[in-house]
């Protein structure tokens, strides 16, 4: 079976497959019916070139649109039920489930806009912003658990303090294995 070449930011065909019945096909807000795959491109564009959202080409349709729907299927869990099924194409089905897993942390500094409430604990800040102070500065930390193939297992953000042993058991708990 041969597969059209596409960029390394949009789905393959057999990806695409896997996950279109989580993406909704009725009317939005406009009343136009764009087609999902085009928006989960425009997403995965954006996601893997940086660029700002307004910058997204035109092909991929209005940026907003790209943007509400990224908005809305973080909120919703369309991308970790999308995140579970892709990984049934990734992995070997084959493989020992006793194989070595990785967990490691590395730590993100915050940008100077984000530091800007002060030192004191703001109680409108969400605790999922992850969002904390270190010797290091303002920032966050990611915890990810990779199996031996360096395939994905789970992720955990964390404020900049929380020390890796913390988050262990929650970053085990969440793998789907």
């Amino acid at each position: 079976m041969s597969q059209t070449r596409k960029p390394r930011h949009q789905q393959t065909d057999p990806q695409w497959e896997t996950v279109a019945d989580l993406f909704p096909t009725g009317n939005f807000k406009t009343g136009r019916r764009p087609r999902p795959v085009t928006i989960l491109n425009a997403i995965l564009w954006v996601l893997r070139t940086g660029a700002p959202w307004r910058d997204l080409p035109g092909e991929y349709g209005p940026w907003s649109t790209a943007w509400d729907l990224f908005d809305k299927w973080a909120k919703d869990g369309t991308f970790d039920a999308m995140l579970c099924r892709l990984r049934t194409l990734a992995f070997r089905h084959d493989a020992d489930p006793d194989e070595l897993w990785c967990i490691d942390g590395t730590s993100i500094r915050a940008a100077r806009c984000s530091a800007g409430g002060g030192k004191n604990a703001d109680p409108e800040e969400p605790a999922d912003h992850a969002l904390g102070r270190s010797r290091g500065g303002f920032g966050a930390k990611i915890h990810l658990l990779c199996d031996a193939d360096g395939n994905q297992l789970h992720f955990h953000l964390s404020p900049g303090q929380a020390h890796d042993s913390t988050m262990l058991d929650t970053v085990l708990e969440g793998a789907d294995a």
